[in-house]
């Protein structure tokens, strides 16, 4: 039966289709852009091998089924950073639903280099991919021989082309180009099972490899081969709890014991077959800085329509991550502390234009003494006068106040230095900032909520929008993004569904004279 479920999956492929469907598929669905530059002359490629079985052959069908795995499975939040996936590799007919939770747990993010990992290809030792490119139906992905090279160095790693015959990796990638930003890099590495018993030191040189890259890292794994519906159910689900704990070696003892607790079940070949893979990912990852897991999705192939529940494989997908705080932090200053602060901001300005010496800042209360980022913003006669600020502060909230309301008052280049004589038709008005906290997707913007500040590395370029400009001018979130990196950061307009940006958002708390 085990080959029966490989068949008719590759029947269901690559089998017939009416000329309607056709028709319609090819009207509805163009073929994917190349994701990066073709090759050069002379530069080698690994070439498809699995298309045609696991996957369609044809860039326009296999988009549609991507498309479709990862769109059904909604959007998934992980509440932190994404450091490794782990996801099944059977044909797309009977895994890809699974394998779409944990490429939609990624949609739309951005990374440096993809270590995918699979551990079907016997062999000693780590064989790492050394190629220039990889090729899917979708087109052409470089691999980073920058970080190949380095592996290359530690005794563990060679690199035999034979192993990477491998569908377990190869039906990743073009999930990893459906879903992530343009631009990533890949290292496909083929692991065995004597791996998973040197997981830890595999799993550090690989990290100590790629420390200063943003990464992510694909385990390619199956669960459970061949036994009954349910007591695969019961085999993996108890498989599943030991990546929980994070520890690659444990997870190793574990996939040994399950093979002798369950040695009994009919035609239990094995409990995972990418133990190895999963294990150094868990290893890696943790040095990468990742500290959780969560469990996206399980089933096995009994649960699709036209699986045989007497015989199947188990799937799972799971995202591993560097668990952030997503508590909103906001500022909630007291009545007595907001007008205090006004005072401050308006003494201090007196003082810059020629007027009397400002009062001594006090700080008795504990709230006045917080260090936090504020704009201070100047209107004349209901027409803006002035605005500049700040996001962090090694200074108390009225010395930083005074700092920027003089800065506001004399130091916007948008306008002429104040005189003393405007003061009188001043209005003051000042927003204290929660600290910034970068984001994974625009998606996590909420408008008139966040205030946006969107920054360049590479030019050192960027700019921000306080949260109410949105509302005042009545823009959607594109607006919002386009204008702040075109009008305030003087980058592209549509730098921000780059991946070279990097995006924060912050809450403010905004109070002003009367």
């Amino acid at each position: 039966m085990r080959w029966a479920i490989v068949l008719a999956a590759a029947f269901l492929i690559v089998g017939c289709e009416s000329q309607q469907e056709d028709a319609a598929e090819q009207s509805a669905a163009t073929a994917k852009t190349v994701k990066s530059p073709e090759p050069k002359p002379g530069e080698s490629v690994r070439k498809m091998f699995a298309a045609g079985r696991f996957y369609p052959a044809e860039a326009a069908k296999l988009s549609k089924e991507v498309k479709k795995h990862i769109s059904s499975a909604g959007k998934v939040k992980i509440p932190g950073r994404t450091v490794a996936l782990v996801a099944p590799h059977a044909s797309l007919v009977y895994s890809g639903h699974v394998a779409g939770h944990a490429y939609a747990s990624v949609a739309g993010k951005s990374y440096d280099t993809v270590v995918i990992l699979g551990s079907h290809a016997p062999g000693e030792g780590v064989s790492i991919l050394d190629v220039d490119w990889y090729k899917t139906p979708f087109g052409y992905v470089k691999v980073d021989r920058e970080t190949v090279k380095k592996l290359l160095e530690h005794t563990y790693y060679d690199y035999e082309p034979g192993r990477h015959r491998d569908h377990a990796i190869e039906i990743q990638v073009p999930f990893l180009q459906e879903a992530l930003k343009p631009g990533f890099k890949i290292i496909a590495l083929a692991t065995n099972d004597a791996c998973a018993d040197f997981a830890h030191k595999i799993g550090h040189d690989l990290a100590h490899a790629l420390e200063g890259k943003k990464v992510l890292l694909v385990a390619s794994t199956d669960l459970s081969h061949y036994p009954p519906y349910e007591s695969a159910k019961e085999i993996d689900g108890k498989i599943i709890d030991s990546w929980k704990e994070l520890d690659g070696l444990f997870v190793v003892e574990r996939e040994k014991s399950l093979m002798k607790e369950y040695a009994g079940t009919r035609e239990l070949h094995c409990v995972m077959c990418g133990k190895a893979a999963v294990a150094i990912a868990i290893e890696a990852a943790k040095h990468l800085g990742a500290d959780s897991i969560d469990i996206l999705k399980y089933a096995n192939s009994g649960d699709i329509p036209q699986g045989d529940k007497k015989e199947v494989v188990g799937y799972a997908a799971a995202a591993i991550y560097k668990k952030e705080d997503k508590v909103e932090k906001t500022v909630e200053l007291s009545k007595e502390a907001q007008d205090y602060l006004l005072k401050v901001a308006r003494s201090a300005i007196a003082e810059a234009t020629g007027g009397q010496k400002a009062p001594e800042i006090e700080e008795e209360s504990e709230e006045l003494k917080a260090k936090l980022g504020v704009f201070v913003t100047l209107y004349k006669n209901g027409a803006l006068r002035g605005c500049i600020g700040c996001f962090e502060s090694d200074k108390t909230l009225p010395r930083t106040v005074a700092k920027y309301a003089v800065f506001s008052a004399m130091n916007d280049t948008r306008f002429d230095r104040m005189k003393a004589a405007e003061l009188k038709d001043i209005k003051i008005k000042i927003s204290v900032l929660s600290a910034p906290g970068k984001i994974d997707s625009t998606d996590e913007i909420e408008i008139g909520k966040h205030g946006i500040w969107i920054c360049d590395p590479d030019s050192g370029r960027s700019g921000t929008y306080l949260p109410e400009v949105a509302t005042e001018m009545n823009w959607n979130k594109e607006q919002f993004l386009t204008s702040c990196c075109r009008d305030k950061a003087g980058l592209p307009g549509d730098c921000w569904k780059k991946g070279n940006v990097e995006i924060y958002t912050y809450t403010t708390q905004i109070f002003g004279e009367k």
